[in-house]
């Protein structure tokens, strides 16, 4: 199994690396793609993420929130899946 980390985190915080070696000790690749899912509008990104290349890998999404005042304001999961599926061109 495929898994990607995608979104506004730090890999050296406990929560986190506790995670992805969990993931990898169950014998999933992980994958680490750093980009919080409110950056586009807030950093007027243009680019889009890799959503192809993980649907063609067959790498499961999944979209969270981690409300953060310093880097990801949206504390909405309702908010984060329109904005993926707007913005990303996601399906639900």
């Amino acid at each position: 199994m495929r898994v990607a980390l995608f979104g506004a985190y730090d890999a050296s915080y406990p929560r986190t690396r506790v995670l992805r070696e969990g993931l990898e000790s169950r014998g999933a690749e992980v994958l680490s793609i750093q980009a919080p899912p409110d950056s586009p509008p807030l950093l007027r990104e243009t680019r889009l993420p890799p959503i192809a290349a993980l649907r063609s890998h067959h790498v499961p999404i999944a979209l969270a929130t981690d409300h953060n005042p310093g880097s990801s304001p949206l504390s909405s999961p309702l908010l984060a899946m329109n904005m993926a599926c707007t913005l990303f061109r996601l399906t639900p």
